[in-house]
């Protein structure tokens, strides 16, 4: 295999594969738990296996999440409009989109289904292997 540079990079090769998902009716406190026992800051949100949202850290501590009784759920808070791309799309093009947007994640689809999650710490590991 050549050096960093010129090693292949596509989305299916740095995504996290079959990540974690919760929903929409899961509890808010279950979803935080998941997200502290397994290290991740994103969770898709899934019904019947079609993607319907996520649920970030940050929608954790948002004020609806500290407002909604008697005892919210992952509904009440997510991401109904994620940024999700299909498998096939050109990695640069999908890291770009999430640093105009300021994105902390993309969803990897696969013929509409769910198959992975690119995360700005997968992007690091990207850049890291780029450099001497």
């Amino acid at each position: 295999m050549g050096p960093p540079s010129q090693r292949p990079r596509t989305l299916a090769k740095v995504m996290t594969h079959v990540p974690s998902v919760v929903r929409p009716d899961d509890s808010l406190a279950m979803a935080e738990r998941m997200m502290r026992t397994y290290h991740i800051r994103h969770l898709p949100v899934v019904r019947d296996g079609a993607l319907v949202g996520l649920l970030s850290e940050g929608d954790l501590t948002s004020a609806a999440a500290r407002d909604a009784e008697p005892k919210p759920r992952v509904e009440a808070v997510m991401n109904r409009t994620p940024y999700a791309v299909d498998v096939a799309t050109p990695l640069k093009e999908v890291l770009a989109t999430m640093a105009d947007r300021k994105l902390g994640s993309a969803l990897v689809t696969e013929r509409g289904e769910l198959v992975g999650v690119l995360t700005t710490v997968d992007a690091l590991r990207v850049l890291i292997d780029l450099l001497p």
